[in-house]
């Protein structure tokens, strides 16, 4: 399973073992991190903001953008070709 964010602070946080500086999202970056290390997470993906997939299918549905250009060809294909700015993957 891969894992994409469009935030570069959510990805360094991940990335490094420093705590975040607001704790409210302190389980889940500790949950991708762990998930990352022993291997239930293959990677982590950086993605831009207009190409992240998740969201159109996770934002609540006042805020949730139309579906964009990977997203669409997704569907239609049934293959998930994101581009991405930086990855890190289990064995990194």
């Amino acid at each position: 399973m891969d894992a994409y964010t469009s935030s570069a602070p959510a990805y360094d946080l991940i990335m490094s073992f420093k705590d975040p500086a607001d704790m409210s999202g302190k389980k889940k970056f500790c949950m991708l991190r762990r998930a990352l290390l022993d291997g239930t997470l293959s990677k982590i993906n950086h993605v831009h903001g207009a190409d992240n997939p998740a969201d159109a299918l996770t934002k609540p549905t006042l805020s949730r953008p139309q579906l964009n250009a990977t997203l669409s060809r997704a569907v239609a294909s049934g293959k998930l070709s994101t581009p991405v700015v930086t990855h890190t993957t289990t064995e990194g």
